[in-house]
């Protein structure tokens, strides 16, 4: 099925409004996605990762969707060896949290285990969870159908 819309004067109002609630629509379903594969793929520990995840309309009808932790690019793309290149090594202290939080281990132990796991890092990467590119392909249909069903109506 086509769909043929003729914009003049008198519809480009609707027309404007229609993309512009198609673009609100894509926005938030692909935002509650991501969140929802963030949680499928394992990669909640404290909850500041879903919970740095932002959705803004910028001028021009656009709308940005991203997480402000500098660490979510990592989790997106993963990371490759940092052997003989310059590459991702994880800070200290965060690891070493999520060692004491997660593993119970504390002081000498935790320094330990926190380094291994560092070491562990820079010389095999970390594997991608690709939440926010997946949301963006399972939700591609949405635009779609909203799309065909905004034409109808302001045909």
């Amino acid at each position: 099925m086509s769909y043929k819309l003729i914009i003049n004067d008198k519809n480009l109002d609707k027309v404007v409004e229609a993309c512009d609630l198609i673009a609100a629509t894509l926005s938030n379903s692909i935002f509650e996605k991501w969140k929802i594969n963030i949680t499928e793929f394992g990669n909640v520990d404290t909850g500041e990762y879903i919970a740095s995840l932002q959705i803004q309309k910028i001028s021009g009808g656009y709308y940005v969707i991203f997480s402000d932790k500098e660490y979510s690019v990592f989790v997106e793309y993963g990371s490759g060896p940092a052997i003989g290149k310059e590459s991702y090594i994880p800070p200290f202290q965060p690891i070493r949290d999520w060692v004491e939080r997660k593993l119970g281990y504390s002081g000498k132990e935790a320094d330990a285990v926190a380094w291994y796991i560092i070491k562990k890092i820079e010389k095999e990467g970390i594997e991608p969870s690709p939440s926010a590119r997946n949301a963006l392909n399972e939700t591609s249909y949405i635009a779609v159908t909203i799309a065909k069903e905004i034409l109808k109506a302001i045909k």
